[in-house]
């Protein structure tokens, strides 16, 4: 059995995947969840001095009894341009779990001051407190990536405001 959450931009997709093969006489079984985005990245960091990008986040919670649940939330990214240096904030917040319907302890989730490169890809942090995505599209128009923090593995995606 497999459970996607995505959602798909004009130049990114991204989303969040349970995948459950039961255990049989011929297969020793698997469970799994992983996050992806793919897309036309746009291969450079921006250039203004500050940006913003705002959307949605989906997930599920990686362990514990709600694990397999559908979160979803808002995502709001800031990027700053200081000295030559890229940063980015993020912030994912309001998240609710879909399945019973009330909000998700916690509620909110952030990273900050993560390093863009030059590339326009930022990554940061190590399994379970990390964050990975890029900027999408003509003009960075796009960002998106996923993350793992507080017991949640997402995705996100936002569009420049």
């Amino acid at each position: 059995m497999r459970e996607t959450y995505s959602a798909l931009m004009r130049h990114a997709y991204f989303g969040v995947s349970s995948v459950h093969f039961p255990e049989n006489e011929d297969f020793y079984g698997f469970s799994g969840r992983y996050g992806r985005v793919i897309g036309d990245l746009t291969g450079s960091r921006p250039t203004d001095v500050t940006a913003a990008w705002s959307g949605v986040m989906v997930g599920t919670p990686a362990t514990g009894d709600n694990r397999g649940n559908v979160l979803q939330g808002d995502a709001a990214l800031t990027y700053t341009l200081d000295g030559g240096r890229g940063t980015l904030d993020a912030a994912f917040t309001d998240i609710k779990d879909l399945d019973r319907l009330a909000a998700h302890a916690p509620e909110t989730v952030r990273f900050d001051d993560v390093p863009v490169e030059p590339d326009g890809t930022f990554e940061t942090g190590l399994t379970g407190n990390r964050i990975q995505g890029g900027f999408y599209g003509p003009g960075h128009v796009e960002a998106a990536g996923v993350f793992e923090q507080s017991n949640i593995l997402g995705a996100f995606g936002a569009k420049r405001r």
